[in-house]
Parts: C-alpha cells; structure tokens; sequence
C-alpha cells in the first residue's frame, strides 16, 4: 500500500501532494460480481488505481452476452471489466475453491453480488473471509433483499467492520 498521498516538506513548508499514482494504488479487489452492480463497483475502483481482481465461472459473466457487439465481443462487458484482471473458477470444486480463498487471503476488498445465501452454500460464509483475511472489507450489493451480512445482526445494520460473530 501507498504510505501517504500527501507529506510535508522536511522545512516545515506547505504539504506536498502526490500527484502521480493513483489514490488506490496498491489496494488489491477481489470482485465476484456478475452483470452489472458488483461489475460497476469494481471498475471504479480499478479507475481509481486498484488493482482488480475478477472471477468469472468457467462459461464467463452473463454479461459477456450483451449487446452491442464491437468486434465480436460485447463492449457492455469490455466496459464494466476495464483495467482488470480475470480468472475462471468453478467455485463447486473443492479445488478451485482453495484457489479462491487464497485469493482472499491476499486481498484488501472482497466485492460480491451473488443472491443471498450464495457464499455459504459454497462454503464460504462471511465470518470464515473475516478469518481468511480480518484486515479486508468486504461489499454485497444482492440481486435479492438480504436481512443482514451475519445472522445475528438486524437488517442493515451489519458492516464487516463492526461485526465479528
């Protein structure tokens, strides 16, 4: 991670802005979204310097899909997956599923927009990321109302940062 974007001059004079990298260079995004929120989110973020992270399932996003199509491929999907990395996982394998949870051992943002209930029927509950990595956040935006990130929280009252059931 950067060590700070601003610094004062060692003569006690006006503060120095760094002007050349990107305010979230260094911050790593683990993105598990599909079509269009979790997709959204993370190209902002890759805009902004970080580094980002897409797992797509072996058949790729849906978005992949959508029109219109620039030489061959959708340039919906070519814009909300600008500026990031990719990889396939087929997370009901056990395999690939280890591959995925050292991912997140490693990353700094975890963004997800799977329906709710998702990452625990993979085996992947949001306590167990906590532990993974307790210094990430993480950030759902769902296809479908969800009552809270931990089951012991009131609807939308839970943040990873507050909560550590």
């Amino acid at each position: 991670m950067r060590e700070a974007a601003i610094s004062a001059s060692s003569a006690g004079g006006p503060a120095e802005v760094d002007r050349l990298s990107p305010p979230l260079a260094g911050i790593r995004v683990l993105e598990l979204g599909r079509v269009l929120a979790g997709p959204f989110c993370g190209m902002l973020l890759a805009d902004l310097g970080a580094e980002v992270i897409k797992v797509e399932p072996p058949g790729g996003d849906d978005a992949r899909t959508f029109g219109p199509f620039v030489d061959g491929s959708s340039a919906y999907y070519r814009l909300l997956n600008r500026d990031k990395l990719g990889i396939s996982l087929d997370l009901k394998r056990s395999d690939q599923l280890a591959v995925l949870r050292g991912l997140l051992e490693r990353s700094d943002v975890l963004i997800e927009n799977f329906r709710p209930g998702t990452l625990e029927r993979l085996g992947l509950p949001i306590v167990e990321i906590w532990n993974l990595n307790p210094r990430s956040s993480s950030s759902a935006s769902p296809a479908s109302a969800r009552t809270g990130l931990c089951p012991t929280c009131p609807p939308t009252t839970c943040s990873s940062r507050r909560c550590r059931v």
